[in-house]
């Protein structure tokens, strides 16, 4: 995990999910309550038959968060009016890795930055070597 910006004066952390870990980690730092910002596409109605999809840039406080195989949902009420969204509407976020989010809460306990200190630290690659009398294995820890 990236940390892109920490403004705890305001509660708001911003950070770039990098791998699968990260995804976890935030199912773990996000409650119920927060509000999250990120880039998301929307189904509007442009007619009563049609809808097109929008990228929106959204902000939802958060109701229920649940991670899945490749991917982290967040699903809340939207705490803004947005053009074709209105405020207090339900929607999802899926974030993904290479997604963007900003996360902001009133505080931040000290187990969550901790936390989040650990996500955004460098893991050091372990190379492990098995020998054997006629040949070697190399495998790389992640």
């Amino acid at each position: 995990m990236k940390l892109l910006k920490k403004d705890l004066k305001h509660g708001k952390i911003v950070v770039v999910v990098q791998n699968l870990d990260d995804l976890w980690h935030l199912s773990q730092i996000i409650e119920s309550g927060d509000v999250i910002s990120s880039k998301t596409t929307r189904k509007i109605k442009a007619t009563e038959k049609e809808t097109e999809k929008k990228t929106l840039f959204l902000d939802i406080r958060v109701e229920e968060v649940e991670f899945k195989e490749k991917n982290l949902r967040i699903s809340g009420k939207t705490t803004e009016e947005k053009e074709d969204v209105p405020k207090g509407a339900y929607h999802t976020i899926s974030l993904e890795i290479s997604s963007t989010t900003g996360i902001t809460k009133e505080s931040w306990p000290k187990y969550q930055l901790k936390r989040l200190e650990q996500a955004t630290k460098k893991q050091a690659e372990t190379l492990i070597l098995v020998l054997d009398r006629e040949e070697a294995i190399f495998a790389l820890l992640k």
